[in-house]
């Protein structure tokens, strides 16, 4: 049996149940603060955190192989990912056009509004395996360079920015002449969250730590400066969070996209990494294996 990751299979099953929270508002009965608070403390964190373990583990099967095997490992993972994304996308999109048939929708307004979405913004969680299709494909020419890895954090992080301002950081350009642009850009394309401005470097950061990981040699003091990380990632964004929402900017999207993410992730998986729960390896892949279902 393959050795098993079972902190980080742990924490995939633990966010699967905060995507459902999510998609289901399963929090509604709590008060709104509270809510908001666990929403974007917690749940927020799910789908950067799938991102990141999906750029781990295709950075790990990149490296155990030479790289004249490097595109064949590419088309196998989109291959693996083509299967969901097209069963459910065509459950989606029939349950999509009898609701809008059922609201009076014209035909042509029922194609323009499927087309946009499965171009840009397939309907529940199936923009996130759209997104990682598109970053491992985006990436993959950039990875061949001597430091791929960092150019494309540097230029996910530069794409991030679009994101932010599509999304919790939307008052940053209100009132300005980007604001129409990004305005523009979202009537078209519904939303940032995809494979270019967000995949990419959430999945560049899984293979960071990847690199990172496999490059420790005192795992005592890694054991004791990751957590510190981690922690001090932590406070900055529930920081960040609660200044947010305090100051009620203006956000537009789903308001799930926050800056200090791009730290926190990292610690939060690079932390899964070094400290593993002693748990059944069987335990442990039943828990990888519901929370891709």
């Amino acid at each position: 049996m393959k050795k098993t990751l079972t902190t980080v299979d742990l924490l995939k099953f633990f966010f699967c149940i905060c995507i459902i929270i999510l998609h289901t508002n399963a929090l509604s009965v709590l008060p709104d603060d509270v809510s908001f608070y666990i929403y974007n403390i917690i749940c927020r964190l799910a789908v950067p955190f799938f991102f990141a373990a999906s750029g781990f583990f295709l950075r790990k099967k990149y490296c155990s192989a030479d790289a004249s095997k490097h595109k064949e490992i590419l088309f196998d993972y989109i291959k693996r990912l083509l299967f969901p994304l097209i069963f459910f996308s065509v459950i989606v999109i029939i349950q999509s056009a009898i609701t809008q048939t059922l609201k009076g929708n014209s035909l042509f307004g029922i194609i323009v509004n499927i087309g946009q979405q499965i171009v840009f913004n397939p309907l529940g969680s199936l923009w996130f395996i759209q997104a990682l299709i598109i970053a491992s494909l985006l990436m993959y020419p950039l990875l061949k360079l001597k430091h791929g890895v960092t150019v494309c954090i540097v230029i996910g992080a530069i794409l991030y920015i679009f994101a932010l301002l599509c999304n919790n950081y939307y008052f940053v350009i209100q009132g300005t002449s980007f604001q129409s642009i990004t305005d523009r850009y979202l009537y078209y394309c519904i939303t940032a969250r995809n494979g270019l401005f967000v995949g990419i470097i959430y999945m560049a950061l899984g293979m960071k730590c990847f690199d990172i990981f496999n490059s420790i040699n005192n795992f005592d003091k890694a054991r004791i400066m990751i957590p510190v990380l981690l922690l001090t990632a932590l406070v900055l964004y529930i920081a960040e969070v609660s200044a947010l929402h305090i100051a009620h900017t203006a956000s537009v999207d789903d308001s799930s996209l926050y800056i200090s993410q791009l730290l926190l992730i990292p610690m939060i998986f690079l932390t899964s990494l070094l400290f593993s729960i002693h748990i059944p390896q069987h335990i442990s892949l039943t828990l990888r294996n519901l929370s891709t279902g």
